[in-house]
């Protein structure tokens, strides 16, 4: 659990803006907006019918976009009794490692994502509303653990100093490739902050080799990409694998990080967030979806345990 409202108050003090309200008051003007007059349309894809089904992406994929489909494995398996495929995409594979709904890996008849994550809502509900599958009031990603892994994890854990909960702070995602600046005077003050109250473990990306797993590295890539800052006043973790990277929110009291694949990855663990916006590309809130010229318009990436903090007042 977040200390109350004194991390935030920590937080406030240095000059950052959080959204200070209800969750549960959003979600339930949130469900109001997907079952009103202007709701989500009619499914759009018929799994009826269908023994097997292959799911993928075309072109690039980040990692929150296919944690995002991980639901779908066991919905559609479940409802439908087909089998499940996904596509042998380096950032797919590893995700859905271990789900015991996925059948395998195949690169035929792919249905393809995103052309179906359509309208209003997170990204998940998009995708069970153009299968047919339903809305999740409360969506969250899908994880399956090994034993190997989550033992390695709480003997990671083990290792931390135990007088308090622990913060992990991860600056983007895996499969970024860091290719958006981050400001680390910003993320220094937020650590400041945070080591107050936590133990605070930034998850690092600072050499380009654990991204071959994830993405596809060419020359352009290599050209842009930067590795993270690495924080002063915690402790690091660098370059870990994707499924390292994952594990570790299974043994997390806390993550701060922003609206990327870490953020799903703790959603997914039911983990307490703080999600960093861009306070110039977010000018308020844009999470709740609403109806412009017939048209959805706004991000809806909220997760019932994640709060939003903007990086200036």
């Amino acid at each position: 659990m977040i200390c109350g409202d004194a991390v935030l108050d920590d937080l406030e003090g240095e000059g950052f803006r959080i959204r200070r309200e209800s969750v549960d008051s959003y979600w339930n003007s949130y469900q109001v907006t997907l079952h009103g007059q202007n709701g989500l349309g009619r499914p759009r894809f018929d799994l009826s019918g269908r023994n097997q089904v292959t799911l993928g992406f075309l072109g690039s994929s980040h990692l929150g976009d296919v944690l995002c489909t991980t639901p779908l494995a066991r919905l559609i398996r479940l409802r439908f009794g087909a089998q499940v495929f996904v596509v042998r995409h380096r950032s797919t594979y590893k995700a859905f490692a271990n789900n015991p709904y996925l059948s395998g890996h195949s690169n035929e008849q792919i249905i393809p994502l995103s052309e179906y994550a359509q309208g209003p809502g997170h990204i998940i509900q998009k995708l069970m509303d153009s299968f047919g599958l339903g809305i999740d009031p409360f969506p969250k990603p899908e994880v399956f653990l090994t034993s190997e892994e989550t033992k390695w994890a709480w003997e990671e854990r083990s290792h931390l100093p135990r007088n308090k909960p622990v913060a992990f702070v991860s600056l983007g995602s895996i499969t970024e490739g860091r290719l958006v600046r981050r400001n680390p005077v910003i993320w220094q003050r937020i650590v400041d902050c945070l080591r107050k109250r936590y133990t605070v473990v930034q998850l690092a990306l600072t050499k380009i080799a654990p991204l071959d797993e994830t993405i596809r590295v060419d020359e352009a890539f290599l050209r842009r990409w930067q590795p993270d800052p690495v924080l002063e006043n915690c402790m690091v973790y660098e370059n870990l694998g994707l499924r390292r990277f994952l594990s570790l929110f299974s043994v997390a009291d806390l993550f701060v990080g922003v609206n990327s694949g870490g953020m799903h990855a703790a959603a997914a663990f039911d983990v307490p967030s703080l999600i960093v916006l861009d306070s110039s590309r977010y000018g308020d809130y844009p999470v709740f979806p609403v109806m412009t010229e017939g048209r959805w318009t706004g991000e809806a990436f909220l997760y019932p345990q994640h709060t939003f903090i903007f990086d200036r007042a």
